[in-house]
């Protein structure tokens, strides 16, 4: 496999297939059971080769980012205390968290970014080296603004800040290492695709249509009798995108793959629209 970075799209996927945001049910359920081997993730592959990025300050500046979080529990109207507290979890909630919001510089050095025209940040992520977790709030490809600068796969924005973190020094006196990655939460899922693709394997799993509306709590697993199911959602634009960072990062990574996917269809008591939470192994 070649080691070396392309400067292709930063949107996870692949150029010649249609955006994944858009897909309807039916176009979602079409790419997995048409998927080969390699177009999902591959849980019983040796692993391939580290691949070397461009470090994320060349392209893009962290406006109000790199910034402690001392109270993620708040995140979701309060709903993450549960998340960070579930008994499948048990993440430590711990105040040593660090925000990043990914601007392209082109976006950030403009003097008047207000108003309606306004472009936000390419991502969004809030990283914890304490509690082995990453916390991917947005991602939008379309904010990337600029064409001379290869930019970086949203995959790659989420490793890197995680990387970064590890690497301060106070992680570094607290032992935490790259390797250590167990959680990768997204949240709130917003995108329709995503939810009916949430909805069919709820359903797939006999969970009925009241069930779902009230709000579900399950967990998939590579270990399932249904193991596609899991991958069905891995074929979703954000388990593309973890996938992804495993594939390119076996190294830094120890290997790791995503094992389980604790899914909320529904944040109570939130405006959050569900969460995907992605437990590596």
């Amino acid at each position: 496999m070649n080691n070396s970075y392309d400067g292709r799209s930063g949107v996870d996927r692949h150029p010649s297939t249609p955006n994944l945001l858009a897909l309807s049910r039916d176009e979602y359920i079409s790419r997995v059971e048409n998927a080969t081997a390699t177009d999902i993730l591959a849980i019983s592959e040796e692993p391939p080769v580290e691949i070397e990025y461009p470090d994320w300050t060349i392209r893009y500046a962290s406006l109000g980012g790199s910034t402690e979080v001392t109270n993620i529990a708040c995140l979701y109207d309060g709903f993450m205390a549960g998340i960070l507290k579930d008994p499948a979890l048990n993440i430590d909630d711990t105040s040593n968290w660090t925000s990043y919001n990914f601007y392209t510089k082109s976006v950030a050095n403009r003097q008047n970014n207000r108003g309606p025209a306004a472009v936000g940040p390419v991502a969004s992520t809030i990283v914890s080296a304490k509690a082995a977790t990453i916390i991917i709030t947005l991602s939008n490809p379309e904010a990337e603004v600029g064409r001379y600068i290869p930019r970086l796969y949203a995959s790659e924005l989420m490793y890197q800040s995680w990387r970064d973190t590890c690497n301060e020094d106070d992680s570094i006196e607290a032992g935490y290492q790259v390797s250590n990655l167990k959680y990768i939460i997204r949240g709130p899922i917003v995108d329709q695709g995503i939810h009916d693709t949430i909805r069919d394997v709820l359903e797939a799993t006999g969970f009925s249509s009241k069930e779902i509306d009230r709000g579900v709590r399950t967990t998939f697993s590579v270990t399932d009798v249904n193991p596609a199911l899991l991958r069905r959602l891995m074929e979703t634009e954000v388990g593309r995108s973890v996938a992804r960072m495993c594939t390119d990062h076996p190294q830094s990574l120890g290997a790791k793959q995503v094992g389980k996917i604790h899914v909320w269809n529904d944040v109570l008591g939130s405006d959050a629209d569900g969460v995907l939470v992605f437990e590596l192994e």
